[in-house]
């Protein structure tokens, strides 16, 4: 008997708190904001996976900036893939391919397959770029994914991604080569838990209570400057290479895209002044680590004389200012830390550039350089923001690059390839 009552008492106590948890739910339904911050926004149009690290959700019709967003049933950009009737054209990349800010049919895969019927060659488009994909990432989404779709065709632009630091999700600092497969049962959970206000609201909280130095840079690296990017300069190299590989073996006929990206750059610095700030760097972490502090501040000070928008000497005032407990300080100063890391970001641009650029030519793939055509283009700005966007193109960005593709395309006669098969 006594038994019996626990298990009534337990099972009551479950009833009461789904319903308590449900009726919870509904009240942060209704008074708290549908996004909290701009994170919360992006992750509303993609879901985790247990490979790819997330995937662009399903069937979608909703609006996502400023443009109508839908998506069919493998969460693509583009309509329903039905049985090959015709060449297979399928562009793989991150937001700037998946048409960030613009209409689905001004992004460069639709405006080439529209190029070509203009000119009686029928070809298939789809656009299968998905928002914050690295090389990493479209790699395994062509190995898991994409093959199984037949392209004829491919065409390949990441970089944006690959020279990044954060990640949508599971953003723990380390590179995208690192991090081992979470099981499907564990990520269909994440995946229902991602959508509950109450988990929302809490991750919000917990995040505004969190230091910019943890938001940024995370808590394990003892307060060592995070150099980690998402895909080294060597691991993309091995990707266009596996890439390119991966096309041969399937008969795809390949063509790289070099990527625009338009980061304020800053004064080259000199072999010199590149040793000279290493060196300065390692004696700054020696000093932080024996809490000479002074000294420290002093040879920062040094440093930014060589470079005043170099983000690790910022980072490192920012320790120096959260061990003496100036946490507002410190703040401050990891947040200037990370916005000036645009400038490494635009150095690092160049250099994955001129790896697809040297890959292409010793693999003697087709190359697309839209970052060399939107250099020369003097007309308008090719960006979706002229005050805030540096890297996903406008519509008239889409059509420069489409333009040159659908060049490509005929002067290659790559629509003829494996045509009716």
């Amino acid at each position: 008997m006594k038994i019996l009552k626990i298990i009534t008492l337990i099972i009551y106590s479950i009833f009461v708190s789904i319903i308590f948890l449900a009726i919870l739910e509904l009240i942060l339904y209704f008074f708290t904001p549908k996004y909290f911050d701009r994170l919360s926004y992006i992750t509303s149009i993609i879901k985790q996976d247990s490979i790819l690290f997330w995937k662009q959700k399903e069937n979608l019709n909703r609006e996502f900036e400023k443009q109508n967003l839908i998506t069919n049933s493998l969460g693509f950009r583009c309509h329903e893939i039905s049985n090959k009737d015709k060449v297979r054209y399928i562009a793989l990349g991150g937001s700037p391919t998946f048409g960030w800010g613009v209409k689905y049919e001004d992004t460069y895969p639709v405006a080439v397959e529209s190029n070509l019927k203009q000119k009686n060659i029928d070809i298939e488009a789809i656009n299968a770029g998905e928002i914050g994909y690295s090389s990493f990432q479209g790699l395994n989404f062509l190995k898991n994914i994409i093959l199984d779709l037949n392209p004829d065709i491919l065409t390949i632009s990441y970089v944006i991604n690959d020279i990044d630091k954060y990640r949508f999700f599971r953003s723990s600092f380390l590179p995208d080569s690192k991090l081992e497969p979470i099981s499907d049962n564990i990520i269909k959970i994440s995946n229902i838990l991602q959508n509950s206000n109450i988990i929302k609201t809490l991750k919000y909280f917990s995040t505004k209570l969190t230091t910019n130095k943890e938001k940024y840079y995370g808590k394990n690296f003892n307060n060592q400057y995070n150099t980690n990017r998402r895909v080294s300069l060597q691991e993309y190299e091995q990707n266009l290479n596996n890439f390119a590989d991966i096309a041969q073996e399937n008969n795809i006929d390949l063509v790289f895209i070099v990527m625009p990206v338009n980061f304020p750059g800053k004064k080259e610095l000199n072999e010199e002044e590149t040793e000279k700030i290493k060196t300065l760097t390692d004696k700054v972490k020696d000093l932080i680590e024996k809490k000479d502090f002074i000294e420290a501040k002093t040879t920062i000070e040094d440093i930014l004389k060589i470079d005043e928008y170099l983000p690790v000497a910022y980072y490192y005032l920012g320790i120096i200012a959260q061990q003496g407990h100036d946490i507002n300080t410190a703040n401050k100063l990891f947040e200037k830390a990370k916005n000036y890391e645009i400038f490494d970001l635009a150095a690092l641009a160049l250099k994955y550039n001129d790896v697809m650029r040297k890959v292409a030519k010793e693999r003697n793939i087709l190359l697309c350089d839209s970052a060399k055509d939107f250099k020369e283009y003097k007309k308008d700005y090719l960006f979706v923001d002229p005050e805030k966007d540096c890297f996903h193109p406008n519509d008239i960005g889409h059509k420069i690059i489409a333009d040159k593709l659908t060049a490509i395309f005929i002067d290659k006669e790559l629509y003829k390839h494996g045509n009716n098969d």
